[in-house]
């Protein structure tokens, strides 16, 4: 079985992931300061990202064979109100990851987030993280996929739309529901109306199936214990 490192393992795409992963993969966790839950996985402890020198050590200790890359600074008003952490981490961590994989070649999959495009309209393409893990594991394994996939539902939708849709899957009452803008929240940090993906390329070569908002809400309600919902909190 092939060694699997992951960071970011107490968040919410790495926590999932790690669940996703453990029955195909050895897998080895790391977090930054929050619990992290093993289901089964070796956790590494603490990683500093904008450490360099703790970043090789930890992967020097692992050798992984393919490390995912889940660990950021995420959350525009955090980034926003400390611009040079979010560049310590989300940029110079990253520098630091790529760098130790590349010297124990480490195959290498980096998340980034459909929030660095200035979009003008309202739109989203949803994807239920168990689909995007599905994923991420399938980029793992396979050597041939190469460069930058955009992977995300393939409906375009504003979150009005989707917020709708998700009242009809748990029958309650879309009318209560209040549009509203950006500008008009208690949301510090601008915001891109528009963060639809084109994902042509990705299904194009991707064996797994994407599916759609109808599908990923079906499949949320039949989860049951096997969803990290608690790492929405």
């Amino acid at each position: 079985m092939l060694s699997l490192l992951i960071t970011g393992a107490a968040g919410f795409v790495g926590g999932n992931l790690a669940v996703a992963a453990a029955s195909r993969w050895q897998t080895y966790l790391t977090c930054h300061r929050s619990p992290v839950v093993a289901n089964g996985a070796h956790v590494v402890g603490p990683l500093d990202l904008a450490d360099r020198d703790h970043v090789e050590h930890v992967i020097r200790q692992v050798k992984p064979a393919v490390i995912v890359h889940a660990a950021s600074l995420s959350g525009i008003d955090p980034c926003e109100a400390n611009p040079e952490r979010a560049w310590q981490i989300n940029v110079g961590g990253t520098k630091n990851i790529a760098a130790a994989a590349r010297r124990w070649r480490s195959r290498l999959v980096y998340l980034s987030t459909d929030l660095v495009f200035d979009g003008r309209k309202d739109g989203r393409t949803p994807i239920h993280v168990k689909n995007l893990c599905d994923v991420l594991l399938e980029c793992a394994a396979r050597p041939d996929l190469q460069g930058v996939l955009h992977v995300a539902g393939p409906q375009r939708m504003s979150r009005m739309d989707f917020g709708r849709q998700i009242c009809d899957s748990l029958g309650l009452d879309r009318e209560l529901l209040i549009p509203t803008t950006f500008q008009n929240s208690s949301a510090d940090g601008r915001r891109p109306a528009d963060c639809a993906l084109d994902c042509s390329k990705a299904r194009s070569v991707l064996a797994t199936p994407i599916w759609d908002t109808v599908q990923g809400l079906r499949e949320m309600l039949m989860q049951g214990s096997n969803f990290r919902s608690d790492l929405l909190q």
